[in-house]
């Protein structure tokens, strides 16, 4: 059961105070951002190319890499938006499309929901951008664009999402184990550098998070004081 107050309506979102029960028991105040949700594309061409926006966004202080993407408008479907925003966006019509399941954006504080697809069997349309759209259209080799990922190039939470969901409509043949059917099948590889041992606010990211795996990773149990018959204690 939940109760709320609406402090904000604007033109996307709406910003509601909510007093919700937990499930363990107990109350929360919470501030939840309500958001129609979006689509995001991966266009993929015949020569193994991903299609990908520069792009101006205010909030994120200027232009970042991402992939085509736009708000679900009011009585549509996921896919109807993401087929109205690749050609709005780069001027695409594509002919094949592969839904990659879902993410939850920002799930502690909005509801918003990103649909992903893969989109093939490209054709050369007309982009229609809006006013407030600063874009650029680029192809990229696919593995270009990992690697920009991995590089901290394209630090888009959904391009990186989806870039991951895409792997295994790459290579359907790598595998990595304890991976779900749902996020298909693809190979990891790691590198480990070198870290301190304890946490500062000079340590990079990956060495912080190093730190915490090391520091509270699951320990054995101790082993169980047995008698001579072999029986436990």
């Amino acid at each position: 059961m939940t109760d709320r107050e609406e402090i904000y309506s604007g033109r996307l979102i709406r910003l509601y105070r909510e007093h919700v029960e937990l499930p363990g028991g107990g109350t929360a105040l919470l501030d939840i951002v309500r958001h129609p949700g979006g689509a995001v594309i991966a266009p993929l061409n015949e020569d193994n190319e991903i299609c990908l926006l520069k792009q101006f966004r205010h909030a994120a202080g200027g232009v970042i890499w991402e992939m085509p993407a736009g708000c679900i408008d009011q009585g549509e479907m996921p896919l109807q938006t993401a087929k109205r925003e690749l050609r709005e966006e780069t001027g695409l019509i594509a002919n094949s499309w592969t839904a990659l399941g879902h993410i939850l954006s920002t799930p502690g504080f909005c509801d918003e929901v990103l649909h992903l697809y893969l989109a093939r069997d490209l054709v050369a349309d007309n982009t229609s951008h809006s006013r407030d759209e600063i874009i650029e259209v680029h192809w990229l080799p696919v593995d270009k664009a990992m690697a920009m990922a991995h590089q901290g190039e394209i630090s888009d939470a959904k391009t990186l999402a989806l870039l991951f969901r895409l792997q295994p409509h790459l290579n359907p043949n790598a595998d990595i184990t304890g991976v779900s059917q749902a996020c298909g099948r693809f190979r990891l590889n790691v590198t480990l550098l070198p870290c301190p041992t304890t946490l500062s606010t000079s340590n990079s990211p990956l060495c912080a998070a190093a730190i915490l795996l090391q520091r509270y990773r699951p320990r054995p149990n101790p082993p169980v004081p047995r008698c001579r018959d072999g029986s436990a204690r």
